[in-house]
């Protein structure tokens, strides 16, 4: 199978439906294939909670991020007011998200987060971990 990366876009008025609409338009060019990563492009005009909320039972609660947008874009076309995912399945690489609530201080933090990050990364892909 390798590695492959679809996506969805879809706009209109109710989150839901956008959102739906956007999800299922990405798991129909993954042919069904496990979803490992989901990448959620939101505008500002729906509501983030509910557009996690489907795509992750959409997903099958597969890891998320995302962020929001002043425009979306897919490989298609370019829209403003939409939804965009795009669905990564891989048979190589492992996912894993993180989310960090508090600020980075001048103390270092920063780069211990990269490190940690990092040292993630490459134990999942069998790298020697650095400590």
């Amino acid at each position: 199978m390798a590695t492959k990366l679809v996506t969805g876009l879809a706009k209109g008025e109710e989150t839901k439906n956008v959102a739906k609409q956007a999800t299922e338009g990405a798991m129909k060019k993954l042919g069904g294939q496990k979803v490992d990563l989901s990448i959620v492009y939101s505008s500002p005009k729906y509501d983030y909670g509910e557009v996690v909320k489907i795509v992750r039972e959409l997903t099958g609660g597969a890891p998320l991020i995302g962020c929001s947008t002043a425009g979306e874009f897919t490989e298609e076309k370019v829209e403003n007011q939409s939804v965009t995912v795009g669905l990564i399945s891989s048979d190589r690489m492992k996912f894993f998200t993180y989310l960090r609530e508090s600020s980075i201080n001048a103390f270092g933090d920063e780069a211990y987060s990269k490190i940690a990050i990092s040292n993630l990364l490459k134990c999942n892909s069998g790298e020697k971990r650095n400590h």
